[in-house]
Order: C-alpha cells, then sequence, then structure tokens
C-alpha cells in the first residue's frame, strides 16, 4: 500500500516519495518520522511520542530532534505546496499540514489494475503500527543484548593475547616531492597515486610487478586520482582547470598499461568541496561529497549516470562539518563513514547501500586512518 501526502505519493516498501517526476528516497531515521505522521494524520504529534515510536529511547537530544525534522521538511519540501508538508505547534509538537491518503491498487478479473481507490488512513493502522514498533523494539533489545555478551567474551578471552608482527618496510615511490592519496587497484597489481612538487600536482599509476609506472593525464586538466572502481581497472579522477574555472569527474582504464586512457567525464564537481569520491561496482553509481543546501555541512550524494539524477545519500543534517570522509567496501555493498559535529566525538557509521540501514561501529582511537585501510584490514 501507498499513501498519498498532499503533492507526493509515499511507497513504504522502497522508502520513496515521488511526484511523477521526482523520486526522493528516505534514509530509515526519516521513514520512522514519516511513518509516525501517518499513523496520527489529524494529530498533533509529541516530541515524547517521536522518540519512544522513531527513535525508541528514554532520551533524544533535543537538537537531533530539530535536525530530524529539518531534514525530512527538506526533502519532501514541494512547490505545489508552499506552506510545507509538516508544521510545528509552539510547544506542542508536530504535524501534517496535507491531507493523507491510502493509495490501493485494486485488481479485477481480467488480471487488470483498475484506478487507484483512495480512502482515509484507519485507526487500525495506528495500532498495528504501534505493535510492530514494541515487537520490533524488543527484538533490537535482545539482539544488542547478545551482541554485548558475545563481544565481552572474546574481548575476556584475547585480554592477555599479545600478537607480534614483523613487517618490512620499503619505498613505494622515489619520486621528488610529497606523494599522497595512495590507492592500491581492487586486483592488488596497480598503485595509483599523485605527487605534489614546486606547487604542480601529478597523478601516476605504478605496476607493482615490475615498478613501471604512467603518468595520468588529459589535455590541460590538473588530474587528482581518486579511488578505483571496485573488481576492476577504472580510476576515479577529479580533472581541474583553474584557468577556465572548470572541476570534473572523470575515469581512466589500466586494461592497456603502460598507456592510462582516459575515458569520459561523468560530471562538474564543486570545487569548494572536499575532493572525495567513489565509483558504484557496476559503474552506473558516482557518490560523492558535496555541500549541503544551506552550505554548512557536508553530505554524501548519490549521481545516477544513465539517468543524470542526482539524490542526497547520507544527509549532513545542516550541522557544521557533518561527513567529510567515506569509502566503499571492496564487494560495493556498504559505505563506511565519518560523521564530524562541532563540540562531539567522531562518530563511524556503516549504510548498507542495498537496505539501507546504518550501524554505529567502534573503531580505533585513532581517527585519522584511512577508512579504505579499515575494510582492508577486516575491522569490520
Amino acid at each position: 500500500m501507498s499513501y498519498q501526502i498532499g503533492p507526493w505519493i509515499y511507497s513504504p516498501d522502497k522508502c520513496l516519495l515521488t511526484d511523477g517526476n521526482t523520486e526522493v528516497e528516505l534514509e530509515p531515521l526519516l521513514v520512522r518520522l514519516l511513518t509516525v505522521f501517518i499513523a496520527n494524520p489529524d494529530k498533533i504529534v509529541t516530541r515524547a511520542e517521536l522518540i519512544a515510536e522513531a527513535w525508541q529511547q528514554a532520551f533524544v537530544d533535543d537538537n537531533a530532534i530539530n535536525r530530524a525534522i529539518s531534514e525530512l521538511r527538506r526533502q519532501m519540501a514541494h512547490p505545489l505546496s508552499k506552506s510545507g508538508i509538516i508544521k510545528t505547534h509552539y510547544r506542542k509538537g508536530y504535524s501534517l499540514a496535507v491531507p493523507v491518503k491510502a493509495v490501493v491498487q485494486i485488481t479485477d478479473s481480467n488480471n487488470q489494475v483498475s484506478t487507484d481507490q483512495q480512502t482515509p488512513v484507519a485507526h487500525s493502522a495506528k495500532k498495528s503500527n504501534g505493535l510492530a514498533i514494541a515487537i520490533g523494539f524488543i527484538l533490537f533489545a535482545i539482539a544488542c543484548t547478545l551482541a554485548y555478551l558475545i563481544t565481552t567474551q572474546k574481548q575476556q578471552e584475547t585480554k592477555d593475547m599479545v600478537i607480534t608482527r614483523t613487517a618490512e618496510l620499503t619505498a613505494a615511490t622515489w619520486l621528488l616531492g610529497k606523494e599522497t592519496s595512495p590507492q592500491v587497484s581492487p586486483d592488488k597489481a596497480y598503485l595509483a597515486f599523485y605527487n605534489v612538487h614546486k606547487g604542480q600536482t601529478k597523478s601516476f599509476v605504478k605496476r607493482l610487478s615490475d615498478n613501471a609506472s604512467s603518468q595520468v593525464s588529459h589535455l590541460d586538466y590538473r588530474v587528482s586520482v581518486f579511488s578505483w572502481q571496485p573488481k576492476s581497472e577504472i580510476l576515479l579522477a577529479e580533472l581541474v582547470n583553474k584557468e577556465r574555472g572548470e572541476c570534473f569527474y572523470g575515469t581512466f582504464s589500466t586494461e592497456q598499461f603502460p598507456a592510462v586512457r582516459f575515458e569520459r567525464f561523468i560530471k562538474a564537481c564543486n570545487k569548494e568541496a572536499i575532493g572525495m569520491a567513489q565509483m558504484s561496482r557496476d559503474g552506473s553509481l558516482l557518490y560523492y561529497i558535496d555541500k549541503d543546501a544551506a552550505e554548512i555541512g557536508y553530505e554524501v550524494r548519490q549521481f545516477s549516470i544513465d539517468s543524470k539524477r542526482d539524490k542526497i545519500l547520507l544527509p549532513s543534517y545542516e550541522v557544521t562539518y557533518g561527513i567529510r570522509l567515506f569509502a566503499l567496501s571492496p564487494d560495493g555493498q556498504k559505505i563506511l563513514y565519518r560523521r564530524e559535529e562541532q563540540g562531539e566525538r567522531l562518530k563511524f557509521f556503516t549504510y548498507d547501500l542495498k537496505t539501507h540501514e546504518n550501524i554505529l561501529v567502534l573503531l580505533p582511537k585513532r581517527n585519522d586512518q584511512l577508512l579504505t585501510n579499515l575494510w582492508a584490514t577486516a575491522l569490520l
């Protein structure tokens, strides 16, 4: 069943809002918030009710609630609803400012779908939703308890264990200047990096078997390598020409190494944003960091290369810093990212690209480790 919420049609099974032309995919927290509002279409929902049903916790910081409501408002903003979808009731709570109707598709005996039938959201939906949330909360508590017991047992078993490893360090490059952003290809055959010397930035690919190297270049652009496409020999890079004010994401191929061939421009990039981007495993999507709409923090966006559609994948919640570091897992199924907020400790999460589930993870105290290394060392 889908729901019509003002100008939007909401599909809970896909976590998707659509108006026929635009699609907006909601993250899990926003889905839970919207579910609460749908279950209470004609009621002011208090903050306490939001905390109990959406966060399922005893206490949630007011700033977290404000950020979540602000993000839901931003995702549901629509030209046909100038007054907004969600209304604030001072010192009372929030409510939907537009009507909600269930949209049911009815199939006749000839297996042809008839015109959608719209009925008001039933009161029973609220009860079943509350029961589902309660059951989910109990299962979540049981899972957390088991995870804690297993982790505690493993920590006890390894408490007195000392592991000694011997490593031999050798230089991988011999160029003058400073090398940075080392990226080993998925098949471990190549090393991509860029070199900064006397104010000039140049990118290189080195074959590890025989140390042969080639410069990554295209026309008069400054090329900075970013990452390898999972399970491929495609290299993603940023191409910049300051004189013309141009910045693009583009790809190079190492299939005919030592020739490193330029393939294509993908999209223009924001020169003021943090340079970090990765391709999906099948090469159809680009994940990159850009500033949010309020120009306050940074968010992870997803760009479809075929349809040219751009959407927010991991929002900043309009806080200072937001997400400034992320890495795609080697199998291309998850994203490990670091969320930063002024005055708060750094937090690391994994995001499942299929289930859209965010999980808080505990990483070593040193926060300057590359996330790609954290994936590679099997910490997750």
